[in-house]
């Protein structure tokens, strides 16, 4: 999609990295204004997350969000830049690993600060 240079508007750039259903969501988000831009910006535009959960992590805040769905309607990603600021957003598939009555539901995060591989956990009681 075509930003122009004086929208008031986030440009962003996504690529998808590893096998269908699988592989992880990456999207760039710049900004071009000298002004901080905030959007709201469904789970569905990144590309290759049609199906299953997904973690969604800024490179630059270090949060994730909750795991989501593409499917459902309510799943979007809050995001500010700053004024000709730039962030990296990766969405991360969810595992659900049951284990005697618990589940285990890891997912592997690239691109968290110098350890490449780490694996947030949650357990849910079934």
């Amino acid at each position: 999609m075509y930003i122009g240079y004086e929208e008031e508007r986030l440009c962003k750039v996504g690529a998808y990295n590893g096998q269908a259903g699988t592989g992880s969501s990456f999207m760039g988000i710049f900004n071009c204004r000298p002004n901080p831009i905030k959007e709201v910006i469904p789970l569905s535009e990144f590309p290759g997350t049609e199906n299953g959960e997904y973690v969604v992590r800024s490179h630059n805040s270090g949060e994730i969000s909750e795991a989501m769905s593409a499917q459902d309607g309510g799943a979007v990603v809050g995001m500010e830049v700053a004024g000709f600021g730039s962030d990296v957003f990766c969405a991360c598939p969810v595992n659900i690993v049951e284990l005697e009555h618990r589940y285990l539901c890891p997912s592997v995060l690239s691109i968290c600060s110098t350890r490449p591989n780490m694996s947030p956990l949650s357990i849910m009681d079934n």
